[in-house]
């Protein structure tokens, strides 16, 4: 989680969301919620990264993520995007590496 913008009401937290895709038991979208309730943000932008390192093959030839895992993945992600909007959100997705991206 981290926070940008400057003034009130300009800060925007960036939910990176990296593993846990789920909401319902997330500590990050937790602590997001709470600072938007204390006024300390004026607003969330959920982020999810597509790593292309992940789909590179290792060294020793096998990728980090098969087949079926990125199917999964993207189930995952799309699942979590209509979990968003369903609440009034959306989720941000972008390709590339996550220290350029962000």
């Amino acid at each position: 989680m981290a926070a940008t913008g400057s003034g009130p009401g300009a800060k925007r937290i960036v939910l990176w969301f990296r593993n846990d895709l789920r909401l319902h038991d997330n500590y990050i979208v937790h602590e997001a919620v709470t600072r938007i309730a204390k006024k300390e943000y004026g607003e969330v932008l959920p982020l999810f990264v597509y790593d292309p390192r992940f789909f590179a093959a290792s060294p020793w030839g096998n990728t980090k993520m098969g087949p079926h895992r990125a199917k999964f993945q993207v189930e995952c992600v799309e699942d979590l995007r209509a979990q968003l909007r369903a609440i009034g959100s959306d989720l941000l997705v972008a390709v590339g590496r996550p220290e350029e991206v962000i």
